[in-house]
């Protein structure tokens, strides 16, 4: 029988991932058809979900299931650092940047699942959420959906922060703050002019 303590583990490290995929309990069960009141009864304590569920939903934020069921506040996390990039010049590769402008931490075994990046945040077309001179902790990939917050990259501009939203086969790149237009590409742009996703906001970082 599952006790209390790994219930309120799971719950804590549930709970933060959904915080850095920004996603609620709504998304979550829309995105995974796991019932609503499912994840409730975990983030509240009174279940505890089976082994394919723990799998299914590491599968869904990019984790691995011991990110989820593991008290991770009671051992000594390894970290790494990786840069933080001014700005990423259209047609450049991220890796090939050379606007490093300081460096930020992340733990050690995200890295066993893909690469990261961070970004100075330039503009307030994200505000309030996101506000100009944050850092965005950015894992690579160009696998995101709708509701994401992404870097992509329009040819012949800096990389933009924006929400994702697909279209049938056309992109729009949505922005928090309503003094700024959404994106509109369509299947002819995102081929031509480029637009390209870098990858996916994991986490925001703010110096005060």
């Amino acid at each position: 029988m599952t006790n209390e303590k790994e219930k309120r583990i799971f719950a804590k490290n549930l709970q933060k991932y959904m915080d850095i995929a920004d996603v609620d309990r709504n998304q979550l069960s829309k995105d995974t058809g796991i019932k609503y009141p499912t994840i409730c009864e975990w983030l509240n304590l009174r279940k505890y979900p089976r082994i394919d569920k723990i799998e299914m939903l590491a599968n869904y934020f990019g984790v691995q299931k011991s990110d989820l069921i593991e008290d991770h506040d009671e051992a000594v996390s390894k970290t790494v650092q990786i840069p933080v990039l001014g700005s990423v010049p259209a047609g450049t590769p991220v890796e090939a940047v050379q606007d490093i402008i300081s460096y930020e931490e992340i733990p050690e075994k995200w890295q066993r699942n893909g690469e990261y990046f961070a970004l100075k945040i330039s503009g307030s077309s994200m505000f309030p959420a996101i506000c100009d001179g944050d850092i965005a902790i950015v894992k690579k990939t160009d696998e995101v959906k709708n509701g994401d917050t992404v870097i992509a990259m329009v040819n012949g501009y800096e990389a933009t922060c924006k929400r994702y939203k697909k279209m049938g086969d056309s992109m729009m790149l949505l922005p928090n703050n309503q003094d700024y237009d959404p994106m509109l590409f369509s299947k002819s742009d995102i081929k031509n002019l480029p637009v390209k996703i870098l990858g996916r906001v994991v986490e925001l970082r703010r110096k005060f």
